[in-house]
């Protein structure tokens, strides 16, 4: 026998849907001078965004953004390339908070220094950056509130990023990557996060791909490739306490070309099907990561 539901007869929770228009315009210009090459791009965004409250007052607001970005690099004969950038960013953020307000639009600014590497006479590439990322407004789960979302004064994230990606010989290629960061709220209304590390984040991560392919023989254009991938611990709670693990996880793929332009492709992420927490917005607020997913696909080029 079933209990009978008892039926709510409290206040709506929320009855609302948000609507967002956005248009843009982009430009950008390449200057090469000698050996160094500028690259300047700016872009500009008009944002409208209504949300139409069916138990409470509407809401609406209009944005205008301007980011842009400028890169300079130089090229030396030896491969090595040195390198520097500064960009902005403006993302516009869907959503209402627990107050019943309009999230405000996250921005950014990043400036990164580094050096990219290309041996003469070899098929492969590699690069350093040291890098200094702030975001404002960046969304975070409410504390106070956990069904919404609240946002951060300021994020900063700086540190060291490497890559290679190197073909070995004509059918053997490695890709490679590691990024550690420097995580912290540098910014917030509340003193006592200022220096701690937002939830939801690794501060760690690293991969390694490697593919193979068949040139003679009756394996010939049949390839295969296998990897891992490391994502680093986070964190769980605004006051650092609660660790969600690392991880490690595998995948595959098998591909077959033909005729030039046909290829086929089986790719498996995770193949071990582990099972594992991927992040946590706050303790009562986890995401298991994907288990075991097998993805086929058939391609042409011309």
């Amino acid at each position: 026998m079933y209990d009978v539901n008892t039926p709510y007869d409290g206040p709506l929770y929320q009855d609302a849907y948000i609507t967002q228009g956005q248009a843009a315009i982009y430009l950008q210009d390449q200057i090469k001078w000698n050996r160094f090459t500028l690259v300047l791009s700016g872009r500009n965004d008009w944002v409208n965004l209504v949300a139409n409250n069916r138990i409470g007052p509407s809401l609406g607001r209009d944005d205008s953004k301007f980011s842009g970005r400028a890169g300079l690099i130089y090229n030396f004969d030896n491969g090595l390339a040195p390198y520097a950038s500064y960009a902005t960013s403006y993302n516009p953020v869907v959503g209402i908070n627990a107050y019943g307000e309009l999230q405000l639009p996250e921005t950014a600014g990043q400036s990164e220094v580094g050096v990219k590497y290309q041996p003469p006479g070899l098929d492969a590439r590699f690069g350093i950056a040291l890098f200094d990322l702030k975001r404002k407004n960046a969304l975070t789960t409410d504390p106070n509130n956990t069904f919404f979302q609240t946002q951060n004064g300021e994020v900063t994230s700086r540190g060291v990023k490497l890559e290679a990606v190197a073909n070995i010989t004509r059918d053997f290629k490695v890709v490679a990557s590691y990024t550690n960061y420097e995580l912290f709220v540098s910014k917030d209304l509340d003193p006592t996060l200022i220096g701690t590390v937002p939830t939801a984040k690794p501060r760690e991560v690293a991969s390694l791909w490697m593919d193979y392919t068949f040139r003679e023989g009756w394996l010939d254009c049949f390839g295969f490739g296998g990897g891992v991938r490391y994502i680093g611990s986070s964190f769980a709670d605004t006051a650092n306490t609660l660790t969600v693990p690392s991880v490690v996880l595998g995948d595959l793929a098998a591909h077959y070309e033909w005729a030039n332009n046909w290829r086929a492709a089986i790719n498996v992420a995770n193949i071990a099907d582990t099972a594992y927490v991927a992040s946590c917005g706050f303790v009562t607020s986890c995401f298991y990561g994907d288990r075991r997913r097998i993805t086929g696909s058939l391609s042409y080029k011309w």
